[in-house]
C-alpha cells in the first residue's frame, strides 16, 4: 500500500542534470531513473547556463514538490558568490520545512573532500538538525551522522549499477598487478602508496590512470614512476576500464584521511569483476564483511594479500550484487519517505 500511495508523488532531486541533460556522475542518473518508477521527478529537463547556480535550481522547484532529495549540497568550494548562495540555500531549506515537506539528505562523506570551509559546515549543521531523513552509504558514516542528527538516519549500501555483473575469469598471469583508477586528488593517497612501494623496492607492475588537474600533484606522481610503475594522466572510459580491470590482478584504492565513506568507484569495480583492496573503513569495510572486497590497515597487508594471490568468491559477489540493485534501494527507502516524521 505504501508503494501505491507514493506513486506519482512529486519529488525534487538535486543536483538537476546539466545543460546537455547528461550527468557526469552516473550515480545521479541511476538514482533519478530508479525514482521515476515511483515518483514524478521534477526538473528532469536540461538546464540553461544560469541555472547551474545551485540555489537557483532549488528555488525553481521550491513550491512544486512534496519530497526534496539533496546530494552534495554542502560542497561549496567550487561555487561563485558563496555568501549569497549560502543565504539562498538556507532560505530554501526553511521554506521546505515551513511547507511541511520532506527534506532528505544523502550523506556521502563525513566532510567534503576538498576545502570544507565555514559555509559547508553551516549547511551540514542545518541538515543534521532539520533533515527528515539522512541516508548514508556506509555504516561508519551512519554512526557519525547519528551522533549529530536530530532525526532519522539510516544505512543503505551504495546500489550497484544496472549493467550485467561480470564474473571475471582470472588468468594465471595478468599484465598488471595493481590497477589504480579514477580522478586524482590528494585524498586518494597515491603519493603515499607509491612512496611506500619504492621504499621497499617492490617490483609489482602498477598502472595508474586518471585525470589530475593539479599540476604539482601530477608531477609528483610522475616523479615516483619507474620501470614497473606507470601513470596516464587521462580520463578512462567505461570500455577501457573494463579491459584494464580484466587485465589486472587487483584494483587498489589507497585512500587516506577521515572523509572516506562511500565510493562509486568501488561499486563499479566490483561490478566489473575486479579484485578490490581498500582501506579498512567506510564502504570498503562494509563490503569486505559481505565478501566483496579485501581491506587493509597498513600497506604491508596490501602486499600480503597480493603475494598470497587471494581471490574473492564470484558467487558471493553475484548474490550481493543482485540484492542491491537501484530499484531495490529505492523501494527500501519509500517507507521512510511515506512516514509522518
Amino acid at each position: 500500500m505504501i508503494l501505491l500511495e507514493y506513486i506519482m508523488k512529486v519529488l525534487h532531486f538535486y543536483p538537476a542534470p546539466p545543460r546537455n541533460g547528461k550527468y557526469l556522475n552516473p550515480y545521479c542518473a541511476y538514482y533519478r531513473k530508479a525514482l521515476e518508477t515511483y515518483f514524478k521527478v521534477v526538473d528532469t529537463k536540461s538546464r540553461k547556463r544560469g541555472s547551474l547556480i545551485p540555489s537557483i535550481l532549488v528555488l525553481k522547484a521550491l513550491f512544486s514538490a512534496d519530497i526534496y532529495i539533496f546530494n552534495w549540497i554542502e560542497n561549496f568550494s567550487y561555487l561563485r558568490f558563496q555568501p549569497i548562495q549560502y543565504f539562498l540555500i538556507i532560505l530554501c531549506f526553511r521554506i521546505i520545512k515551513w511547507r511541511k515537506k520532506k527534506l532528505i539528505w544523502m550523506f556521502h562523506n563525513m566532510h567534503p573532500h576538498m576545502n570544507q570551509g565555514r559555509y559547508s559546515e553551516k549547511i551540514m549543521s542545518f541538515l543534521f538538525n532539520h533533515s527528515n531523513l539522512i541516508i548514508a552509504h556506509s555504516k561508519d558514516a551512519t554512526e557519525f551522522a547519528k551522533s549529530r542528527a536530530k532525526h532519522k538516519v539510516i544505512y543503505r549500501c551504495h546500489p550497484f549499477p544496472p549493467f550485467y555483473y561480470n564474473s571475471k575469469t582470472y588468468k594465471k598471469k595478468c599484465n598488471i598487478d595493481i590497477l589504480i583508477w579514477g580522478t586524482i586528488f590528494p585524498y586518494k593517497g597515491i603519493i603515499e602508496f607509491l612512496s611506500y612501494l619504492n621504499s621497499v623496492k617492490n617490483k609489482l607492475k602498477v598502472y595508474i590512470i586518471g585525470r589530475c588537474n593539479d599540476e604539482e600533484l601530477a608531477n609528483s606522481i610522475k616523479g615516483l614512476c619507474s620501470d614497473n610503475i606507470s601513470y596516464s594522466n587521462s580520463h578512462v572510459d567505461f570500455q577501457e576500464l573494463k579491459n584494464l580491470i580484466f587485465e589486472s590482478r587487483y584494483v587498489v584504492f589507497p585512500y587516506i584521511g577521515s572523509c572516506v565513506s562511500s565510493s562509486g568507484a568501488l561499486i563499479d569495480t566490483i561490478a566489473m569483476g575486479g579484485n578490490v583492496i581498500g582501506p579498512n573503513k567506510g564502504a570498503f569495510k562494509d563490503l569486505a564483511v559481505e565478501g566483496c572486497c579485501y581491506v587493509y590497515d597498513n600497506y604491508e597487508e596490501i602486499l600480503s594479500i597480493i603475494d598470497n594471490n587471494r581471490l574473492l568468491n564470484a558467487n558471493d559477489i553475484k548474490t550481493f550484487y543482485d540484492n542491491n540493485s537501484w530499484d531495490n534501494y529505492v523501494r527500501s527507502i519509500i517507507p521512510y519517505l511515506a512516514s509522518n516524521n
